[in-house]
């Protein structure tokens, strides 16, 4: 269903609940975000301050061969899992 199409919609109660909940939510996820900027740079400086930008390029590309190689290993927890269950 496009946004269109949901907007157009005649929505069920619980719909209506659920688009309601999802709006607060998201009003309240950009009040936190606004609130929370200058204090997230400042924990981001140190954080990272340690980093130029060639380490920078490597903890990148560090972490997207730490992300397919976890990737790789919920492949075999769910063939391990599988298996277990079969026997």
């Amino acid at each position: 269903m496009t946004m269109r199409n949901l907007m157009e919609a005649e929505l069920t109660p619980a719909e209506e609940e659920l688009v309601h909940t999802y709006r607060h939510l998201h009003r309240a996820l950009e009040m936190y975000g606004e609130e929370m900027a200058p204090y997230q740079r400042r924990i981001n400086d140190v954080l990272f301050e340690r980093l130029d930008a060639r380490r920078f390029r490597q903890l990148r590309l560090l972490a997207r061969d730490l992300v397919a190689s976890g990737d790789r290993a919920v492949t075999m927890l769910d063939f391990m899992l599988h298996e277990a269950r079969a026997a």
